[in-house]
């Protein structure tokens, strides 16, 4: 005579999948008969389903397309902005570029006719450095991603202009032609600096402070 407490460990096993030790056939033909074995059963598979049911890890929400929602909108804003400083650098650029070759055409027009030898060499010499400045402001204009290597050149030649000429500053001595092509120089200087941090610099700059800044794995 197989007794209830031996169905019911029977009956707990095959629910959880593990070995039962009677044949289904007995079992089953016991429960059909012990409405405690059946009520049994019938509690037992509504707690395993309910623990299944619970056991089951929550579904994590798909975020991508929250996030982005967010991030494209400004990556598109940064994005639009750089391209208009850039664009406003180009632009003055140009301007910068076609008054730098209409005071050397101006400068090599007046050295015609000059009879001091020294005096006409030292105008086409004024002539030819404002032609070069010319041509390296439009040559950014066209091609911006030449603007960090110009950079450094304008600066340069606005920064040593401005320091050698404080004297005749001070003096007075300077004339508005030779203040002109240094606030030429100067813009176009920041120009360049605008254009190439719009460009491609704030990124540059921003690696090679990481860089710098990691610590190294010991």
């Amino acid at each position: 005579m197989i007794e209830c407490t031996q169905v019911q460990a029977a009956l707990s096993a095959r629910l959880d999948g593990e070995p039962v030790g009677l044949d289904d056939d007995v079992i089953d033909a016991h429960v059909s008969g012990c409405q405690q074995c059946a009520t049994f059963l019938e509690r037992a598979a509504l707690l395993n389903r309910s623990l299944s049911i619970n056991s089951q890890p929550a579904a994590i929400p798909d975020l991508s397309d929250a996030i982005l929602s967010t991030v494209e909108p400004e990556f598109r804003r940064q994005a639009a902005s750089r391209a208009a400083w850039v664009m406003a650098a180009r632009a003055l650029l140009v301007v910068v570029g076609v008054l730098f070759v209409w005071f050397g055409v101006r400068t090599f027009a007046g050295s015609i006719g000059v009879e001091d030898p020294q005096t006409q060499a030292l105008a086409l010499d004024a002539a030819a450095v404002r032609m070069t400045l010319a041509f390296g402001a439009l040559f950014a204009a066209w091609r911006p991603g030449a603007m960090g290597y110009l950079m450094p050149m304008y600066g340069a030649l606005f920064a040593f202009s401005v320091g050698l000429r404080v004297r005749d500053v001070l003096l007075g001595t300077i004339t508005v032609g030779e203040v002109t092509f240094i606030a030429l120089v100067g813009v176009a200087a920041v120009a360049l600096v605008v254009g190439w941090m719009a460009n491609s610099g704030a990124v540059a700059i921003r690696q090679m402070w990481q860089t710098l800044s990691a610590t190294p794995r010991g």
